[in-house]
């Protein structure tokens, strides 16, 4: 599994390959980078936000698409990649595992086999279209 500042990947139990992105500004970054560059759709994305950490995003992909997702980021420079979560992020400081982890040295490497877990999804949220920007297919 590819970790990056930021960016994780794993699996869920239902056989998709997720793509766990931390800061809007990021994710942005990084859809576009894996759609457009790399011709690679996500099934889903799921907004996660929770009050101690920048809103995060899950991207969804076929399982079978995992290799060609982690191949693509595994291009990306992991200290440009903290340097774009910087522009929404410049100081944090809440001292938690999380800011610890932000706040190192970004070094990139394969993770030990983790599944991420599934988030849990209201039926509201289901519900909820996400909707791309115009001229977006």
């Amino acid at each position: 599994m590819i970790r990056l500042p930021h960016i994780e990947t794993g699996t869920d139990n239902d056989g998709h390959a997720l793509v766990r992105v931390e800061d809007t500004e990021l994710f942005d970054f990084v859809e576009d980078f894996l759609n457009e560059q790399h011709d690679l759709e996500y099934l889903w994305v799921l907004p996660e936000e929770n009050g101690r950490s920048p809103t995060s995003y899950t991207l969804a992909y076929p399982i079978e698409l995992l290799p060609k997702v982690e191949a693509a980021l595994s291009l990306l420079d992991p200290r440009e990649v903290h340097e774009i979560y910087l522009i929404n992020n410049p100081d944090l400081s809440d001292g938690d595992g999380m800011a610890q982890r932000r706040n190192a040295a970004p070094q990139q490497g394969v993770a030990p086999d983790v599944r991420l877990p599934r988030p849990q999804v209201s039926d509201e949220t289901l519900a909820r279209p996400v909707l791309r920007d115009e001229g977006e297919e």
